[in-house]
């Protein structure tokens, strides 16, 4: 596998799927292709696929659709491979919209373009970091300088002290350990700003709790939690995707201890026992650019997150909705930024969230 560094700008947040957001399931349909633009039937999906319209963080609806969805890891897509696609004779009528995630691409591509029956639509392009578990934990600590890996271990020390002097770091891997997990991660999950600002939580529902059980039953959840006087602080959730990728899924930490890094302290030892377990290739950091992303990634690929609509009044209505919010969001970030504000008040939002 030929994993490329490259850099791209990113265009605007990624949308996220009704089944998915829901912690629903997903009534997934097998997809007739005949087009030699979609060679075959493998990875094609048909299912509900829910859009969102937000300002900045803050989601405001979401918009239902019928996709048809390509189901493959960046790693199975080669590069640029569905950038021009346009033959709707090969799509069921009923669909309103084909969509390829975490599309490799070669050059940022212009976030809406006319083509042939329809409108391809990128709301989204980014890195998508990843991290190679090539030798050992204390290899990989040397892509540091000798500042930050003395900044780490200075971290990991401060919250040992303020543990006792031993820091209580649990690993989860069976269905029992990972219901376990679950009901603490979840208790922990709502006092975070990832679920009270963002909206991005360990879901909440039955659903969700009992497809996570059924991965751990196949041996393919790596779950973490990290306690202070018996009270979890922080949590880690990572999913195996057969047979050697770890999946980067859900973080959260309680905003009370932000001061002592439990979320800096969580990665590092997470990341040195599964770096010990010499089981997986590499850990994707999935979507998004998140700071401690980069900062814990070995390489990255641009890639894009490719709609292609059909011209319908429901299309044309959602396309000019979400082009106009994401547009104003990133204008207000854009004038905050040159400011100097924009880092402030997102701390500010966390701070009170």
């Amino acid at each position: 596998m030929n994993l490329k560094r490259e850099r791209l700008d990113s265009l605007g947040a990624t949308p996220a799927e009704a089944a998915e957001a829901a912690g629903a399931p997903a009534a997934h349909a097998p997809l007739a292709m005949r087009s030699p633009s979609l060679p075959d039937t493998s990875g094609w999906v048909v299912r509900p696929v829910a859009l969102k319209i937000s300002l900045g963080e803050r989601r405001l609806f979401w918009f239902p659709f019928t996709m048809a969805v390509k189901e493959a890891h960046f790693t199975e897509l080669a590069d640029d491979e569905y950038v021009n696609w346009s033959d709707w004779s090969a799509v069921p009528g009923h669909v309103d919209a084909v969509v390829i995630r975490s599309q490799p691409v070669t050059s940022p591509l212009p976030r809406r373009l006319a083509t042939a029956g329809g409108v391809r639509y990128v709301p989204a392009q980014y890195l998508r970091y990843y991290m190679e578990f090539n030798g050992t934990f204390e290899q990989y600590l040397q892509k540091f300088s000798s500042k930050v890996r003395s900044n780490r271990k200075r971290e990991v020390k401060k919250f040992a002290e303020f543990s006792g002097g031993t820091i209580d770091f649990r690993q989860y891997r069976t269905a029992a350990e990972v219901e376990e997990f679950y009901r603490l991660a979840r208790e922990l999950s709502r006092k975070t700003f990832q679920e009270r600002l963002l909206d991005a939580g360990l879901p909440d529902n039955e659903t969700y709790r009992s497809n996570l059980l059924d991965l751990a039953s196949q041996d393919r959840i790596r779950a973490y939690l990290m306690f202070k006087s018996g009270a979890a602080v922080a949590y880690l959730l990572t999913e195996v995707r057969v047979p050697d990728i770890l999946l980067y899924r859900y973080l959260g930490y309680d905003p009370e201890f932000r001061s002592w890094s439990p979320g800096t302290v969580l990665h590092c030892l997470a990341f040195e026992r599964l770096f010990a377990e010499q089981r997986f290739r590499f850990l994707d950091f999935t979507e998004g650019e998140g700071t401690h992303k980069k900062f814990f990634a070995t390489g990255n690929r641009s890639c894009a997150d490719i709609f292609f609509f059909r011209r319908t009044f429901k299309n044309r209505m959602f396309l000019l909705l979400h082009s106009s919010t994401e547009g104003f969001s990133r204008a207000v970030a854009g004038m905050l930024d040159r400011l100097g504000l924009k880092a402030r008040i997102k701390k500010l939002l966390r701070a009170w969230a």
